[in-house]
């Protein structure tokens, strides 16, 4: 439930407070709509069950990873990020932390600072950081799926914990240039 208060919070913050005129912002609002219809049903891509969600918003980062000429140094520091989201989540699975605080706030958490400290433009810091949360957790179920763990890439807790830590980018990058 409190996915779909998020994201028609979202969608209503991007309809009354940003400009009419962009096209961002029409494509953001139909993606918030379209996570909203279709974050309940699921798709097995191998041995894998997706969300629809989960599966396009993975295709677009992809695509704007391909379309964005990444230099060699930000596309090690786009594996970096990564890698540290994967051991991060296999860390909190040993560690009894995520029963006070949430698995995917504390790696949140961990990408933003780095993230913050590898580049200063903000829609670098966007990219990275998406692609980092989305492609980590595929990488992350795909090695947990080895060991006969079942997870749906793509639950409402990802979504949920993917728009806050969005907003929490954006605070953080505002609040660093406003220092």
């Amino acid at each position: 439930m409190f996915f779909y208060w998020i994201s028609w919070l979202a969608i209503s913050y991007f309809t009354f407070f940003k400009p009419k005129s962009s096209r961002i912002r029409a494509a953001i609002i139909v993606l918030l709509l379209l996570n909203i219809i279709l974050i309940n049903h699921y798709m097995s891509l191998g041995n894998l069950d997706v969300s629809l969600p989960f599966f396009y918003c993975l295709i677009l980062i992809l695509f704007i990873l391909l379309k964005k000429r990444l230099r060699v140094t930000q596309l090690f520091i786009l594996c970096g990020l990564i890698l540290s989201f994967v051991g991060t989540r296999y860390l909190l699975i040993t560690s009894p932390i995520w029963l006070f605080f949430n698995e995917y706030a504390i790696t949140s958490i961990l990408l933003i600072m780095m993230v913050s400290f590898y580049t200063k433009q903000l829609n670098e810091k966007l990219v990275l950081f998406s692609a980092a949360f989305f492609i980590g957790e595929l990488f992350y179920s795909m090695n947990v799926r080895l060991l006969d763990w079942f997870l749906i890439l793509g639950s409402p807790i990802f979504f949920i914990c993917f728009y806050i830590s969005l907003v929490w980018l954006l605070v953080y990058d505002k609040l660093a240039a406003n220092r």
